[in-house]
């Protein structure tokens, strides 16, 4: 596909250029005949019309000949026939246009017959070049054919050769891995009965110290019992003894009350102990590892070690050389917070990033953080309020805020954290709605319900790739608490199979709903929701992937249209990833260009949007909501939430918990905080990677990163701090 997307390209972009040329080349023409016919307005004599005519005939025959030059370097291009046969069709009809024009031009009978017959000269020379260049594109196209078919063989037998490379990387892999872990256990369980121990040598002493104290209290004891004197007997009637001052019998008493007195108090002292040490204060606990020391060198602190390099004792640091390398790190019970920072070199390719990774399921899931991201650097410039979690100000004329509650209606906020819009209080009236614009792959709409959802949708694979496409449709509330959901199976198809698949139905409903707004989401597949009906015309979302394409299903292509509003000044980002995709679309009838393979943005002011489209292939993104109809836009809450865009200049607000760096000479220090309470925490450890996505990347895998050192500061809360 790569090789057909490649040469649509080409072909797109050469007959794009020539079409401009010539169009330039006839506006050239155009021009020169209005200037003959403004000469033949003044009177002149026939010999400076002679004169004129020469000039003009010299002029056209030069443009012709630039014509001829072009199409003569087209003969080494590989064009379709369509496209050739368009571009004569285009060119006959400038032709005639220019005739008629020629003709109503009031020009002398000598000149319009001169130049009627250089014209039909030159077109026969294009005819007969548009003939030659036919002929070769047919056998151009039959070699290149030939050499396509060789290079898929030459390419699927280097792919088999790369899947059998990798299987026995993979082998080796998954071999030192096991010897890595093993190795490890042996150390941990070496480890843990050291510490065993340890322990039940403490215990031991701490039993011995406890079986001597409880010995000389019973010593005690009895050396006061034997010493007490006996009591009086009671006698019936009561009378009044003065106080001796010396009695020997008061002495041992009171000793004997003393150690009655310790032997309750000590117990609660120590009780109190543990309970202030552990509830009434708080506590950090901080681990330091230095990358790449003589320690790190005998046993690694990051992992697996194939994924870094050999530790560097000059330099005392270490190479990530893969994506994601792995650490563990303690988290005594009862903490609360966790900060940890990451000294690293920036040896960074454009538009790169380093995310740390905390482990919150206890399936394979991790919270990500960005600790490096240029991105977000440009924040710096920028006043914010809060600590862990900033908001920052881009917008100059909006306010300064320090809570999410203060943001201002309509506004437009980028962030990277997970917040919620105050929900717009407006009612709607609402009809059913039937939608018929093809969409490729996942999406999530917000909808406006009454009591209950009654959704119908049509889906159809495509199969570009293996596996099974399963489409799940699911119902949230604004808490992302799941109402409903249905799934709606694969086609039977699991391999790469494009020919066009039959289309199937299926049904979400939920029932005794309160009247308001609902995430409804579209699960990614390697398919096309053909069409979707709903009890409610209420429906929004920020990106839409138009797939009404005849490459993505044969006779499916018609025109789409979409809706938007802009409450303020922003942008609209499109994009393909076709060049078979490339056209003009229309918006509110000023046409934009998809030209590129990249995003692409068309600069929106404060204004009401219709976006029209006739070949689709092209993904719509917007911080503003898009809707089918101006029927079913509404706007679900007071501001718009968007992702962090690379020009901030576009949104009003960004919310982050990301850390600025810090800066040491080629060093940088980026730092990631996380709340215990959403971690998943397994025998006090704390599973941790660092995620370079570059190093996954072939054409980047060279740009490895040093590591200096992991700083990691556990806090845990108490009612005093110390």
């Amino acid at each position: 596909m790569a090789y057909e997307d490649e040469l649509n390209r080409k072909i797109g972009n050469k007959f794009y250029e020539i079409e401009e040329r010539l169009k330039l080349t006839f506006k050239s023409i155009r021009g020169d005949i209005s200037y003959i016919k403004e000469k033949l307005d003044k009177p002149t004599s026939d010999s400076e019309i002679k004169y004129e005519l020469k000039q003009i005939n010299e002029k056209i025959s030069t443009r012709f000949n630039e014509v001829n030059k072009q199409i003569s370097n087209l003969n080494n291009k590989i064009a379709s026939k369509e496209d050739l046969e368009k571009i004569k069709v285009d060119f006959d009809s400038q032709i005639t246009t220019l005739k008629k024009q020629i003709s109503k031009s009031g020009i002398k009978e000598e000149i319009t017959q001169s130049l009627n017959e250089k014209i039909t000269e030159e077109i026969t020379k294009i005819t007969d070049k548009f003939s030659e260049l036919k002929s070769s594109f047919s056998k151009d196209f039959s070699s290149y054919k030939t050499e396509r078919d060789k290079e898929n063989k030459e390419t699927i037998k280097h792919l088999e050769k790369e899947r059998n490379d990798l299987i026995q990387r993979s082998e080796k892999e998954k071999q030192e891995i096991l010897e890595q872990t093993k190795k490890e256990i042996f150390d941990l369980k070496k480890e843990i009965t050291k510490k065993n121990n340890e322990l039940l040598e403490k215990l031991n002493e701490k039993e011995d110290r406890i079986n001597t104290l409880q010995g000389q209290i019973s010593y005690l004891k009895g050396r006061v019992n034997k010493t007490q004197p006996e009591e009086p007997q009671q006698k019936s009637k009561i009378t009044l003894t003065p106080i001796k001052t010396h009695e020997p019998g008061k002495t041992k008493d009171i000793l004997f009350k003393t150690l009655k007195v310790l032997i309750i108090i000590i117990p609660l002292i120590l009780i109190g102990y543990i309970i202030y040490a552990n509830f009434l204060v708080s506590h950090t606990f901080n681990s330091f590892y230095d990358i790449g020391s003589n320690e790190d060198a005998k046993k690694s602190f990051l992992s697996p070690t194939n994924r870094i390099s050999e530790a560097d004792i000059n330099a005392s640091s270490r190479n990530l050389t893969s994506s994601l390398v792995y650490f563990n790190i303690q988290i005594p019970k009862g903490s609360d917070k966790v900060d940890v920072s990451i000294k690293f070199k920036d040896n960074f390719p454009n538009n790169s990033y380093i995310s740390l990774g905390a482990q919150d399921q206890q399936v394979w899931h991790y919270s990500y953080k960005n600790i490096y991201n240029p991105i977000l650097n440009q924040l710096n410039n920028y006043q914010y309020t809060g600590n862990e979690t900033r908001i920052y100000q881009i917008n100059k004329d909006m306010p300064l805020i320090s809570n999410i509650s203060e943001i201002p209606k309509n506004s437009i906020v980028a962030s990277n954290v997970e917040i919620q819009s105050s929900i717009t209080t407006q009612k709607y009236n609402i009809t059913p709605l039937t939608i018929n614009t093809g969409l490729r792959g996942g999406h999530t709409f917000y909808i406006y319900l009454k009591d209950n959802l009654n959704l119908t949708v049509k889906k159809q694979d495509i199969n570009w790739y293996n596996n099974s496409d399963d489409l799940i449709i699911n119902l949230y509330d604004l808490n992302n608490n799941l109402i409903a959901n249905t799934t709606i199976l694969d086609d039977g198809i699991t391999n790469v199979d494009k020919s066009t698949a039959k289309i199937q139905d299926g049904q979400l409903i939920a029932t005794n709903l309160t009247e308001g707004i609902y995430k409804l989401q579209f699960t990614d597949f390697d398919g096309v929701i053909r069409e979707m009906s709903l009890n409610t015309n209420k429906i929004v979302t920020n990106k839409l992937f138009l797939s009404d394409f005849e490459g993505y299903i044969t006779g499916s292509q018609k025109p789409s249209s979409i809706y938007t509003k802009a409450n303020k000044n922003s942008d609209i980002t499109f994009r393909t990833y076709h060049s078979g995709a490339f056209q003009n679309i229309s918006i509110n009838n000023d046409y934009f260009s998809i030209n590129s393979l990249t995003d692409l943005k068309y600069q929106t002011p404060s204004e009401e949007y219709t976006i029209e489209s006739k070949i689709n292939d092209i993904i719509i993104s917007s911080p503003n909501y898009l809707s089918f109809s101006k029927d079913s836009y509404f706007e679900p809450f007071d501001y718009s939430i968007t992702s962090i865009p690379s020009d901030l200049s576009k949104v009003d607000y960004v919310i982050t918990d990301y850390y600025p760096i810090e800066k040491q000479g080629d060093w940088i220090i980026g730092k990631a905080s996380y709340n215990v309470k959403d971690l998943y925490i397994k025998d006090g450890k704390l599973s941790m990677l660092i995620n370079t996505p570059h190093l996954g990347k072939e054409e980047t895998q060279n740009n490895t990163i040093p590591v200096d050192w992991v700083n990691i500061t556990v806090y845990k809360n108490g009612l005093f701090k110390i």
